[in-house]
């Protein structure tokens, strides 16, 4: 499960976890044209940037480049499991 800007608040806190398919950068499951077209629109791009996408940085080293491509295109045509799962968490604070 891949989690970005997270916050708990005070009380009780849900939120609902699936599988990440690696290279299924628009979340739907199934990679396809759409998340190649997507890489490509972040190729080039470093953490830090504003344009860059975790998602698309594959190999999770920081940059989208040529390996991430490779790594998506040998997952070509690739879906992933169809389940998820509810977690709650409470949230306390400190005075």
């Amino acid at each position: 499960v891949m989690v970005e800007n997270v916050t708990l608040v005070s009380g009780l806190n849900y939120f609902t976890a699936e599988s990440v398919l690696l290279g299924d950068i628009n979340g739907d499951n199934y990679i396809n044209v759409i998340d190649i077209s997507s890489m490509a629109s972040k190729f080039g791009t470093m953490s830090g940037n504003a344009n860059f996408d975790f998602l698309a940085d594959l190999n999770c080293d920081g940059k989208v480049d040529i390996l991430d491509i490779s790594i998506i295109v040998s997952r070509y045509g690739t879906s992933g499991e169809s389940f998820g799962i509810s977690i709650s968490s409470s949230a306390t604070t400190t005075e």
